[in-house]
């Protein structure tokens, strides 16, 4: 049965390139097959092989996308199927887009679908979307003229979920995430303010998508009880801003802030609590050489956590409510770059990277040098080992034993025709290494799930040399001039 549906979706794909070619020749319609060998030594010893299929097409009011691909590097659990071991040759599926963009106009478009969700802001460590851009259901609506832009975007986290962890026996619960942004123009500056919120107990909220209202407000007077219409307050609301400056000379600069939860405790007012906030900024120069880019950012410790370790509660700023999936009866950790729904490093932690892009010899290079400093990590288990904050102020890279990551990344491709050639490399070091490891619970949160069995990551004592290498080969079928 699995064997049928993957030979269906292969099927319809191509004839979806038939038909569509005969109808839209003077269109942008395209087709790409791709394959890639890999080795990680993190995930693999041995060489493993990625295959995918892409097909897209293009127009100035319609676009739609639809990609999946197969890998056996064991990082999922295989297709099943009717061969010998009862998977399909150990490689697992992933649909990595299908969704369509509709423009009715220059200054309004729609977005639904299986597609990228990404930040206002494009360095690699923007706050509100993580810089990884996984493809997730989401809709989204945006408008932008000369002056003015707004943008809201529903996202998809969790829905009729069947994972099932010893933190959620019963099931990750239905939630969701909507994000906006409002903003301006001046000259070559944009200045603007990023909203989000996460809600559990449901996938999507129709006025949070829809309203202009900012979402802190929504939250605020839909949670507060007394009200027919009070809805709970399983929601978490985080405001930010950002602004950027891409000058004609080709200098460019960016910066941007989040905010969950600050104090002001030194005007008399309120409590003492630990501060909830991020920062990001990048400057960027193009030159005849290529373009060079400086970026850094850092997490206050809790930033991206709940405040309550109750299912209801489950509204970390993360794409799942747990740190582990399970494959049969083993546990896997979801590694930071699929479960962060912002800042891809996660809370307690400052970042600095050099990045570089250009191009030599017709061959397009990329490549990038990060350091990132990181304290302890408990993204889905609210203030770590603890219940509530019983100290003072705000918080960050307090632990005794910290991370110090340092990767170098080089990623070269070369066109020749329809055909791609790509190649990735990575070389690294962690020392005192960041572990998954089961939280230890004070006392008075021994008897809850989430407390005892949703895992931290703590700076530990090994280090851990990292290397990756991959080859891979792109083809980009001419379905176009099959019909001219």
């Amino acid at each position: 049965m699995y064997n049928k549906h993957l030979l269906i979706l292969t099927g319809f794909l191509s004839l979806a390139c038939i038909v569509n070619a005969q109808d839209l020749v003077t269109e942008g319609l395209s087709l790409e097959t791709r394959g890639e060998l890999q080795y990680n030594i993190e995930r693999s010893s041995s060489v493993t092989n990625l295959v995918g299929i892409d097909f897209g097409f293009d127009s100035t009011a319609f676009s739609l996308s639809a990609a999946i691909y197969l890998a056996n590097d064991g990082k999922y659990y295989p297709l099943k199927s009717n061969f010998g071991d009862k998977t399909l040759l150990n490689y697992y599926a992933v649909l990595e887009s299908g969704g369509l963009v509709w423009r009715p106009d220059q200054n309004l478009s729609f977005r639904i679908g299986r597609l990228e969700h990404r930040d206002q802001l494009d360095g690699p460590y923007s706050l509100f979307a993580s810089s990884s851009s996984p493809a997730v259901p989401l809709i989204e609506i945006r408008y932008e003229n000369d002056y003015f832009f707004y943008e809201s975007r529903w996202v998809e986290l969790n829905s009729r979920s069947e994972m099932v962890t010893e933190a959620y026996p019963e099931g990750f619960p239905d939630r969701g995430a909507n994000l906006k942004a409002y903003g301006f123009k001046i000259g070559d500056m944009r200045f603007g303010i990023q909203d989000s919120a996460v809600y559990v107990g449901r996938s999507f909220d129709f006025e949070y998508l829809l309203s202009p209202i900012p979402q802190y407000f929504t939250q605020y007077v839909k949670g507060t009880v007394g009200r027919p219409w009070t809805d709970g307050s399983n929601d978490n609301d985080i405001i930010g801003v950002f602004w950027d400056w891409n000058r004609p000379d080709g200098l460019s600069f960016d910066a941007q802030f989040l905010m969950d939860d600050l104090n002001i405790h030194f005007l008399g007012i309120g409590t003492w609590n630990p501060g909830k906030a991020a920062w990001a900024m990048r400057a960027r120069a193009k030159t005849r050489a290529g373009t060079f880019s400086l970026s850094h950012a850092g997490a206050l410790k809790y930033t991206f956590q709940p405040t309550r370790d109750n299912e209801d509660g489950a509204y970390s700023y993360t794409y799942y409510p747990d740190t582990r999936f399970t494959i049969g009866t083993s546990y896997r950790e979801i590694s930071f770059d699929d479960l962060m729904l912002g800042y891809k490093n996660g809370e307690n932690n400052v970042a600095l990277r050099l990045d570089y892009e250009g191009v030599w010899s017709g061959i397009d290079i990329t490549s990038n040098l990060e350091f990132v400093l990181s304290g302890s990590k408990s993204p889905t288990n609210a203030w770590n080992d603890d219940t509530w904050h019983d100290y003072k102020g705000s918080r960050m890279l307090d632990d005794d034993v910290l991370e110090k990551l340092v990767t170098f990344n080089l990623k070269a491709s070369r066109r020749f025709g329809d055909f791609v050639v790509e190649g990735a490399f990575l070389l690294g070091g962690a020392f005192n290494a960041l572990e998954l490891v089961q939280p230890e619970p004070v006392a008075d949160a021994a008897d809850k799930l989430i407390n005892k069995y949703s895992y931290i990551w703590k700076p530990g004592d090994d280090n851990e040399f990292l290397f990756g290498a991959s080859i891979g080969l792109r083809y980009d079928i001419p379905v176009m001039g099959l019909f001219r």
